[in-house]
């Protein structure tokens, strides 16, 4: 269980280191960074946020680069023995979590079933107001020769539909394959008409619908991280602020003070709000409005070279915990076959290098190559009695501990385990009482 949280908990935090590295430069170097590089850097966030580099990492480690190699690890070692707790176990016919309970697998499934749900709910919810928007719309065909010209202005090769809508929201586009946009009665006028389809056109031509959606996605993943939230929050505003950005380089000095404008008119008639994930035009939130009315009004000329710098060391810095991070792992399959049961009944391992594996109960087996039974008192000492103890007068000096014994059947053998009172003197044994037995269908014990 602690090695599927540790890779879950290593995504998330990469992710959010890359987003603390986001807030920190964006905070000292404001006005060297463009929205677009800023947007830039989200999305390296988001990508670390949504895809298990970590995992990723670990299986070219494992299977491509053979670090775990058993045989490499302990080359030059004469025998070791290795504990399997809490460890991935790869073997010719898989890979296996140790000590991965039915309860830890019951968490997984809770927590997947619970991720899988929220998103279901949210696929529910955006397909319903689409499918509402569609039904209180109508083809607007007076402006989609405009449309075409912008499409090409803006290299758009997307089939893009064009409706025109009732409802009292912001124009908005939604849709992947085939985007559609969402003209509203709060704007007539054909300049507004041509502004609102250059912000939209933009939103399709950079994915943001998708890309908002991902956002959305990461924050049901990650809903115990406290940082995704603000991640999510400042991914959708700078989206719009990168989406503006963008439009200003096809604006002259005249046409962004009507875009302007037209932002300021949008949000101040009355609108319906809307948690679905849709890139909208505007919104009621005066803070952002202002910000983004600021930027209009008075253009940055952020530093490329800066801007760039920044954005690899935001990728090398995220990925930092994806390299760091190296769960035990055990590759058993160049060795002799170590079957799932084995595994599951097996703590310990005993490798002799230039033989095969053996795979015990206990690391203390391995006394068993050279004795048929052993004493380990309660403070760790290891005692071997003799198989016969003889009839003799003795003071007796008693310890506590447990007595495991080995017998062969054929091939295989049979290890018991007690718990006993030893005399070091006579090397008596009483108070015996079974512990457990482990069965062997091969003997991994004699060499």
């Amino acid at each position: 269980m602690k090695t599927v949280i540790g890779f879950f908990l290593v995504t998330s935090f990469s992710g959010t280191l890359g987003f603390l590295f986001y807030m920190l430069t964006t905070h000292i170097m404001f006005r060297s960074l463009s929205a677009i590089s800023r947007y830039r850097m989200l999305k390296v966030c988001l990508c670390f946020f949504l895809v298990p580099f970590t995992l990723i990492w670990h299986v070219i480690r494992t299977n491509l680069l053979n670090l775990y190699d058993v045989g490499k690890m302990l080359d030059g070692e004469s025998t070791v023995q290795i504990t399997l707790n809490g460890a991935i176990v790869k073997t010719t016919s898989g890979i296996y979590l140790k000590n991965f309970s039915r309860t830890s697998q019951l968490l997984c499934l809770a927590y997947l079933v619970f991720a899988a749900s929220v998103l279901t709910v949210l696929c529910i919810q955006l397909l319903a107001f689409c499918r509402q928007v569609r039904q209180s719309s109508v083809s607007e065909v007076h402006y989609s020769e405009l449309l075409s010209t912008l499409k090409a202005e803006l290299h758009v090769r997307k089939q893009v539909g064009l409706y025109r809508s009732d409802r009292t929201v912001s124009p908005f586009t939604y849709g992947l394959r085939k985007p559609a946009i969402i003209l509203t009665d709060a704007i007539s006028d054909d300049e507004q008409v041509r502004l609102a389809l250059m912000h939209e056109l933009i939103h399709i031509r950079s994915n943001d619908f998708l890309f908002r959606f991902l956002a959305y996605t990461s924050m049901i993943l990650h809903f115990f991280n406290p940082a995704i939230y603000f991640f999510v929050k400042e991914f959708t505003e700078v989206q719009e602020f990168a989406c503006d950005e963008f439009m200003l380089s096809y604006l002259s000095a005249d046409e962004r003070h009507q875009y302007g404008t037209l932002l300021i008119q949008i949000s101040s008639s009355p609108q319906t709000n809307t948690s679905i994930p849709i890139p909208q035009l505007s919104g009621n939130r005066k803070k952002i409005l202002r910000r983004r009315i600021m930027k209009i009004a008075t253009p940055q000329h952020p530093r490329r070279l800066v801007a760039g710098t920044l954005l690899c060391l935001c990728l090398l810095l995220t990925a930092i915990p994806v390299f760091a991070y190296s769960p035990y792992t055990l590759d058993f399959s160049k060795a002799e076959p170590v079957e799932p049961d084995q595994i599951d009944q097996t703590d310990w391992v005993r490798w002799q290098f230039g033989t095969e594996a053996s795979v015990f109960a206990t690391p203390e087996e391995a006394y068993f190559s050279s004795h048929s039974s052993y004493f380990i008192a309660d403070d760790g000492t290891v005692y071997f009695p003799p198989d016969a103890v003889t009839d003799q007068v003795c003071s007796h000096s008693w310890v506590n501990g447990t007595y495991s014994t080995h017998k062969r059947d054929g091939a295989g053998c049979t290890v018991t385990t007690y718990s006993a009172r030893y005399c070091l003197k006579c090397h008596q044994r009483i108070n015996i009482k079974r512990i457990s037995t482990t069965t062997y269908d091969v003997c991994p014990h004699k060499s």
